[in-house]
């Protein structure tokens, strides 16, 4: 049976064995994990979200009620009409990905009414790409908050697409090819002790 161990007065270990607030306070980073994806793949997307196959991170949270940042960066090739966009899933990690998976920082979740380009499951979407230049790389930033998980099991935040109509995606490379130019596109998970308040 695990004990309770304190120092000056300060409960450090819990009787479950875990470490309290005394050692992490609100708004300290518990832990962190990371993925990288460096996959060239062409995609064809479809109104209903699909996965990134690689561009995942695992993580088992320490506590429940916590908080999960998760952010980072992808790249994907120019010259395409996306009609469409990418949207960030959280499910467990024993499941199958599934276009219902709870969407993060989705347009449905912000309030944001929905039509044909901006699919309900995405973050980001946009109907033209910035440039014609067939070398580009568009580049997408992204990073949300997640406190909606209540589990201590070990969950799975995944990448996807969904578009209006059947498009490809070059993921990791310019629409001229794969020998073109490339990205290394990144998830980063950390678990921030308590509730982080969104402003």
């Amino acid at each position: 049976m695990t004990g309770i161990f304190k120092i000056n007065n300060n409960e450090i270990i819990d009787s479950a064995g875990k470490l309290t607030n005394a050692v992490f306070p609100d708004g300290h980073i518990v832990q962190v994990k990371c993925a990288y994806d460096t996959d060239q793949t062409a995609f064809t997307s479809s109104t209903s979200s699909q996965a990134i196959t690689n561009l995942k991170c695992n993580i088992t949270p320490k506590s429940a009620s916590n908080t999960m940042f998760v952010h980072g960066i992808f790249y994907m090739g120019n010259n395409i009409n996306y009609n469409g966009g990418f949207g960030l899933k959280r499910r467990l990690a024993s499941a199958s990905f599934s276009s219902s998976d709870t969407s993060i920082g989705s347009f449905a979740s912000q309030g944001i009414s929905t039509d044909g380009s901006l699919r309900a499951q995405n973050f980001v979407a946009y109907d033209d790409p910035d440039s014609t230049n067939i070398y580009a790389l568009d580049v997408f930033p992204y990073g949300f908050i997640d406190s909606g998980y209540d589990t201590v099991s070990e969950i799975t935040y995944q990448m996807s697409f969904a578009s209006s109509n059947a498009q490809t995606y070059y993921y990791n490379f310019p629409s001229d090819g794969q020998t073109k130019g490339r990205g290394v596109n990144t998830m980063y998970i950390f678990e921030i002790q308590g509730t982080v308040a969104i402003t």
